[in-house]
Protein backbone atom coordinates (compact mmCIF):
# COMPACT_ATOMS: atom_id res chain seq x y z
CA UNK A 1 0.00 0.00 0.00
CA UNK A 2 1.61 3.61 -0.92
CA UNK A 3 0.82 6.18 1.19
CA UNK A 4 1.32 9.84 0.09
CA UNK A 5 3.58 11.99 1.77
CA UNK A 6 2.84 15.41 2.75
CA UNK A 7 5.89 17.79 1.81
CA UNK A 8 6.93 19.62 5.49
CA UNK A 9 7.63 23.35 5.24
CA UNK A 10 11.34 24.09 6.99
CA UNK A 11 11.79 25.23 9.77
CA UNK A 12 12.36 29.30 10.18
CA UNK A 13 12.95 31.51 12.97
CA UNK A 14 11.53 34.99 12.26
CA UNK A 15 12.68 38.16 13.22
CA UNK A 16 11.42 39.44 16.54
CA UNK A 17 9.94 42.19 15.01
CA UNK A 18 7.67 40.03 12.69
CA UNK A 19 6.32 38.34 16.05
CA UNK A 20 3.20 39.42 17.89
CA UNK A 21 3.61 43.00 20.03
CA UNK A 22 3.41 41.14 23.51
CA UNK A 23 6.49 38.46 22.42
CA UNK A 24 8.43 42.05 22.19
CA UNK A 25 6.99 43.27 25.54
CA UNK A 26 7.98 39.73 26.99
CA UNK A 27 11.58 39.81 25.59
CA UNK A 28 12.03 43.43 26.60
CA UNK A 29 10.84 42.41 30.20
CA UNK A 30 13.14 39.44 30.09
CA UNK A 31 15.91 41.42 28.94
CA UNK A 32 15.32 44.22 31.91
CA UNK A 33 15.62 41.77 34.24
CA UNK A 34 18.62 39.72 32.76
CA UNK A 35 20.20 43.17 33.39
CA UNK A 36 18.88 43.85 36.59
CA UNK A 37 20.57 40.62 38.06
CA UNK A 38 23.41 41.68 36.07
CA UNK A 39 23.96 45.09 37.81
CA UNK A 40 23.16 43.45 41.14
CA UNK A 41 24.07 39.76 41.38
CA UNK A 42 23.38 39.59 44.95
CA UNK A 43 19.53 39.64 43.97
CA UNK A 44 20.24 36.31 42.18
CA UNK A 45 22.31 34.95 44.95
CA UNK A 46 21.09 35.70 47.97
CA UNK A 47 17.31 35.60 47.38
CA UNK A 48 16.60 35.20 51.66
CA UNK A 49 18.78 37.44 52.84
CA UNK A 50 17.49 39.55 55.66
CA UNK A 51 14.83 37.34 56.41
CA UNK A 52 14.49 36.78 60.14
CA UNK A 53 15.63 33.16 59.90
CA UNK A 54 18.65 34.08 58.11
CA UNK A 55 19.63 36.73 60.74
CA UNK A 56 19.09 34.81 64.10
CA UNK A 57 21.23 31.73 62.46
CA UNK A 58 23.66 33.96 61.90
CA UNK A 59 23.57 35.90 65.55
CA UNK A 60 23.23 32.02 67.18
CA UNK A 61 26.43 30.81 65.02
CA UNK A 62 28.02 34.13 66.40
CA UNK A 63 26.84 33.63 70.15
CA UNK A 64 28.28 30.11 69.99
CA UNK A 65 31.61 30.35 68.27
CA UNK A 66 33.53 29.71 71.55
CA UNK A 67 31.09 26.33 71.84
CA UNK A 68 31.23 24.75 68.22
CA UNK A 69 32.21 25.32 64.52
CA UNK A 70 29.53 25.93 62.01
CA UNK A 71 31.31 22.43 60.76
CA UNK A 72 29.66 21.15 64.23
CA UNK A 73 26.44 22.92 63.86
CA UNK A 74 26.00 21.35 60.36
CA UNK A 75 27.29 17.80 60.86
CA UNK A 76 24.58 18.48 64.47
CA UNK A 77 22.27 19.91 62.55
CA UNK A 78 22.24 16.67 59.93
CA UNK A 79 23.46 18.34 57.03
CA UNK A 80 25.72 16.22 54.67
CA UNK A 81 27.30 19.76 53.14
CA UNK A 82 28.66 21.52 55.92
CA UNK A 83 28.40 24.79 53.65
CA UNK A 84 24.63 24.50 54.17
CA UNK A 85 24.47 26.16 57.59
CA UNK A 86 26.69 29.63 56.11
CA UNK A 87 24.23 29.21 53.13
CA UNK A 88 21.11 29.66 55.10
CA UNK A 89 22.50 32.81 57.25
CA UNK A 90 24.15 34.04 53.84
CA UNK A 91 20.37 33.82 52.95
CA UNK A 92 21.61 31.92 49.77
CA UNK A 93 19.38 29.04 50.62
CA UNK A 94 16.41 28.20 52.79
CA UNK A 95 16.10 25.76 55.40
CA UNK A 96 14.32 22.73 54.64
CA UNK A 97 11.55 22.58 57.32
CA UNK A 98 12.25 18.77 57.89
CA UNK A 99 15.72 19.81 58.92
CA UNK A 100 14.30 22.68 61.94
CA UNK A 101 14.01 20.32 64.38
CA UNK A 102 17.99 19.04 64.30
CA UNK A 103 18.91 22.70 63.31
CA UNK A 104 17.59 23.69 66.24
CA UNK A 105 19.29 21.35 68.36
CA UNK A 106 22.53 22.28 66.65
CA UNK A 107 21.81 25.94 67.63
CA UNK A 108 20.88 25.36 70.81
CA UNK A 109 17.37 27.10 70.80
CA UNK A 110 13.58 26.55 70.67
CA UNK A 111 12.54 24.90 67.80
CA UNK A 112 9.24 25.95 68.14
CA UNK A 113 10.55 29.76 67.42
CA UNK A 114 13.25 28.40 64.82
CA UNK A 115 10.11 26.57 62.98
CA UNK A 116 8.30 29.80 62.51
CA UNK A 117 11.27 31.52 61.31
CA UNK A 118 11.91 28.79 59.05
CA UNK A 119 7.40 28.61 57.86
CA UNK A 120 7.66 32.89 57.55
CA UNK A 121 10.51 32.17 54.96
CA UNK A 122 9.42 29.12 53.42
CA UNK A 123 5.99 30.38 52.71
CA UNK A 124 5.43 33.81 53.68
CA UNK A 125 5.15 36.06 57.14
CA UNK A 126 0.57 35.90 56.25
CA UNK A 127 0.90 32.46 55.27
CA UNK A 128 2.89 31.36 58.27
CA UNK A 129 0.59 33.58 61.00
CA UNK A 130 -2.56 31.92 59.32
CA UNK A 131 -0.97 28.36 60.00
CA UNK A 132 -0.42 29.41 63.52
CA UNK A 133 -3.69 30.98 63.87
CA UNK A 134 -5.48 27.35 62.53
CA UNK A 135 -3.20 24.83 64.42
CA UNK A 136 -2.16 27.15 67.67
CA UNK A 137 1.03 28.45 68.54
CA UNK A 138 4.01 26.11 68.67
CA UNK A 139 5.24 25.00 72.37
CA UNK A 140 8.74 23.45 73.12
CA UNK A 141 9.26 20.21 74.87
CA UNK A 142 10.69 22.35 77.87
CA UNK A 143 7.52 24.59 77.87
CA UNK A 144 5.04 21.48 78.15
CA UNK A 145 7.00 20.45 81.04
CA UNK A 146 6.48 23.72 82.77
CA UNK A 147 2.95 23.58 81.78
CA UNK A 148 2.35 20.06 83.34
CA UNK A 149 4.27 21.46 86.30
CA UNK A 150 1.48 23.67 86.63
CA UNK A 151 -1.58 22.18 86.58
CA UNK A 152 0.12 19.78 88.72
CA UNK A 153 0.92 22.25 91.18
CA UNK A 154 -2.54 23.90 90.56
CA UNK A 155 -4.29 20.27 90.52
CA UNK A 156 -5.64 21.09 87.41
CA UNK A 157 -7.35 24.44 87.97
CA UNK A 158 -6.48 26.43 85.55
CA UNK A 159 -5.15 29.08 87.01
CA UNK A 160 -5.10 32.69 85.57
CA UNK A 161 -1.82 34.71 85.48
CA UNK A 162 -2.07 37.59 87.83
CA UNK A 163 0.62 40.16 88.56
CA UNK A 164 2.04 38.04 91.55
CA UNK A 165 2.30 34.94 89.39
CA UNK A 166 4.06 37.03 86.60
CA UNK A 167 5.92 38.65 88.74
CA UNK A 168 7.62 34.98 90.64
CA UNK A 169 7.74 33.62 86.70
CA UNK A 170 9.98 37.20 86.42
CA UNK A 171 12.18 36.01 89.50
CA UNK A 172 12.48 32.47 87.94
CA UNK A 173 14.54 34.01 85.20
CA UNK A 174 16.15 36.72 86.90
CA UNK A 175 13.53 39.70 85.20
Amino acid sequence: MFHQTKEIEPFRISHPAEQPHSYISIMNSAACAVHQIERDPEMSKKPHQGTQLAQFVERRILELRTKKTQAEIAAQAGFNNANMVTMIKQGKSKAALDRIPGLARALECDPAYLMRLALEQAIGRTAAAAVIEIFGEPITENETTWIKAIRTASDNSDPRMTSRSQAAINAIFGK
